[in-house]
């Protein structure tokens, strides 16, 4: 995919913009209509975690409107509705925090741990839906142990710390990590999101 005339698409972190991720390239084309997810120079895990979710929420009202999967050159597209909910954020323009925690107990009800459910890979379209993305931080909370090796080369410093707490005999309880990140409000939302998920 001829990515040229895109623009990398940035975060705000406090006053900064900052990079989305360290796993794909994240694009949107000039219009600000169409996100692309470049995957082509990450570790093959990711971007097939991220095809899994991404196909298994596909019919939710929440989930990206899909354009292309392309697995060859692993990229994908989807609608985009010119910002984020973390710009929205930025700008003093968000006031939807009861629909996020809607989605967020969505995504609970189908036991989908998503471990970034964070502003910046949120937004809203245009009959005010809130949409996620970035699925390739997804696991099933009837299937929460993961291999610590799998993640932690995507993981900073403070990141690794965290989730070692919860790593045992080189397995992590993202369940327990997830649950730990929606309490700590570790996505630095508004206001604390609510989980129906406890840890144990």
């Amino acid at each position: 995919m001829n990515l040229d005339n895109w623009n990398v698409f940035y975060k705000y972190s406090g006053l900064d913009r900052a990079s989305h991720n360290s796993v794909y390239v994240p694009y949107i084309n000039s219009d600000k209509t169409v996100y692309c997810m470049d995957y082509s120079n990450s570790n093959s895990f990711f971007f097939d975690n991220e095809v899994r979710w991404l196909e298994h929420i596909q019919h939710e009202s929440y989930a990206p409107e899909l354009l292309e999967i392309n697995n060859k050159e692993k990229y994908i597209t989807f609608k985009w509705y010119d910002t984020s909910i973390n710009h929205l954020i930025f700008n003093h323009k968000f006031d939807s925090t009861g629909k996020v925690n809607n989605v967020l107990e969505q995504l609970e009800k189908h036991n989908i741990l998503k471990l970034n459910f964070f502003p910046h890979t949120c937004f809203i379209d245009k009959n005010e839906n809130v949409r996620v993305h970035d699925f390739y931080a997804c696991a099933s909370a009837n299937n929460p142990m993961i291999e610590m090796e799998k993640i932690q080369k995507v993981l900073g410093n403070i990141q690794k710390f965290f989730y070692a707490k919860h790593e045992t005999n080189g397995l992590v309880n993202l369940k327990n990590v997830y649950a730990e990140l929606i309490n700590q409000n570790r996505g630095e939302w508004p206001q604390c999101l609510s989980t129906t998920l406890v840890m144990y």
